[in-house]
């Protein structure tokens, strides 16, 4: 167990929800006893007098758990403009940072400033688009717009399983490649990977155009990037592509590690 709690920093714009992703991490580890709303007013964060009556943040919220056996401090920063300096102090301290985005398109522009700061900065750092429940919003689409805004380049980690009505039912861990589907209150059980789940054809495109580390083909790499990929190593959805190449998520577990 290491001498002093990591300190992970959750940051993002106004309403894109890093309090109640503190609530929910709360709960999951333990924690809390019960899962707090900031809706109903009995969250952990947001607990001032002013932010209740607003619904906002108006200070960073200092929370503690335990995950793995590690202590963490958890820091939710604020979202609003007038008070990114405070988020700024918060990321510069932290071991890793969290940057909570919604899953619409056009709301990419919002963390640009974050991302560029996070960059610059050399800090390790995670992207977690939040409410994909209440959107209808592809996963591909949406990461595609925060590349545009990313200096560095970004890699799924899970992708969304959803069900017959498009409400989400589990996820796939892209990187272990196996597929979960959530119990509400418990564990999740693995599953079977979807049968649709692989897209042989832009592997097959991979293995033809990419030799060495770079395309041989423009226009295999044309076809390729039109099925999604921002990025020639690799592919937006596609667990096995990614699980050949990884080169981004590598670079990014031995940064983080480095620290």
């Amino acid at each position: 167990m290491p001498s002093a709690p990591r300190c992970v920093a959750l940051v993002g714009p106004y309403l894109s929800g890093k309090t109640s992703l503190l609530e929910a991490m709360l709960f999951a580890s333990g924690a809390v006893a019960r899962h707090g709303s900031v809706r109903d007013g009995n969250s952990v964060g947001d607990h001032a007098a002013e932010a209740r009556a607003r619904q906002m943040s108006t200070e960073i919220n200092v929370a503690n758990a335990t995950f793995l056996d590690d202590p963490w401090t958890i820091l939710d920063c604020p979202g609003n403009v007038e008070l990114l300096y405070e988020a700024q102090q918060a990321m510069l301290v932290a071991d890793t940072v969290v940057v909570v985005c919604e899953p619409e398109v056009e709301r990419a522009v919002t963390v640009s400033a974050l991302l560029r700061f996070l960059s610059r900065h050399k800090i390790p750092h995670m992207i977690f688009i939040n409410k994909l429940d209440t959107s209808n919003a592809r996963v591909r689409d949406v990461l595609a717009a925060l590349q545009s805004h990313s200096e560095r380049p970004l890699v799924l980690r899970q992708v969304p399983l959803r069900g017959g009505e498009s409400e989400i039912t589990g996820y796939v861990d892209l990187v272990s490649e196996r597929a979960y589907s959530y119990k509400p209150g418990q564990p999740s059980d693995l599953i079977p990977l979807p049968d649709t789940f692989w897209d042989n054809e832009a592997d097959a495109l991979f293995r033809k155009g990419w030799v060495n580390g770079k395309w041989i083909n423009p226009e295999t790499q044309h076809e390729f990037e039109k099925r999604g990929s921002q990025l020639p190593f690799h592919y937006l959805g596609s667990g096995k592509t990614l699980s050949l190449i990884g080169r981004a998520f590598g670079e990014a577990a031995v940064e983080l590690g480095s620290r």
